[in-house]
């Protein structure tokens, strides 16, 4: 990877130049990490991870490479969690109060 041909962006050879604490090796690699790295937002490096085809050729390469790079894994729980919030939705009765049983 030439750190000429995409200006603004880190050179991913210098670990220290990452964003991420080299330190914290207990801590697992984010989605902001890796967005940090590449100077991009967290969101387009779920939209490559994801598949999503409105993103750069160029962004997708390097977000990819920094993922290896860094390591980064899913987090089953996360996802699981982001999931169910997106999901959730709140029924409310015509009194005014949640469907179901009357919590009094």
């Amino acid at each position: 990877m030439n750190p000429t041909s995409n200006p603004g962006k880190r050179s991913l050879t210098n670990p220290s130049q990452l964003g991420v604490d080299p330190s914290a090796k207990n801590r697992p690699v984010t989605l902001r990490d890796v967005g940090r790295a590449v100077g991009v937002s967290p969101a387009t490096v779920s939209r490559v991870l994801s598949g999503f085809i409105k993103v750069r050729p160029n962004t997708r390469q390097m977000v990819l490479e920094t993922v290896r790079e860094l390591g980064y894994h899913p987090n089953p729980m996360a996802q699981k969690l982001a999931r169910s919030r997106k999901n959730a939705s709140a029924g409310i009765g015509k009194d005014g109060f949640p469907e179901g049983p009357s919590p009094f």
